[in-house]
């Protein structure tokens, strides 16, 4: 796993992004898993997504569910 330090800096604005939308069901939907692993996921299934077309993930962010904070895969759809 990537340690925080090294993660892109898109990584930390999508994740600031979620937190401050969802608030604490963002932080309660990871609690227990260290949010560096939690990155390093969303990283992995993000980036070449992001590199081929970084407007896809601006997309998803103005098209978040109202209700609940998604996982990477709902984010992804």
């Amino acid at each position: 796993m990537q340690t925080q330090e090294s993660f892109p800096r898109w990584v930390d604005v999508l994740f600031t992004r979620l937190r401050v939308r969802y608030g604490s069901a963002w932080e309660a939907k990871w609690e227990g898993i260290q949010a560096a692993d939690v990155k390093a996921d969303w990283c992995e299934e993000l980036s070449t997504i992001f590199e081929r077309n970084p407007k896809a993930i601006t997309y998803a962010l103005n098209h978040l569910p109202d209700n609940f904070p998604p996982n990477v895969d709902g984010f992804m759809k």
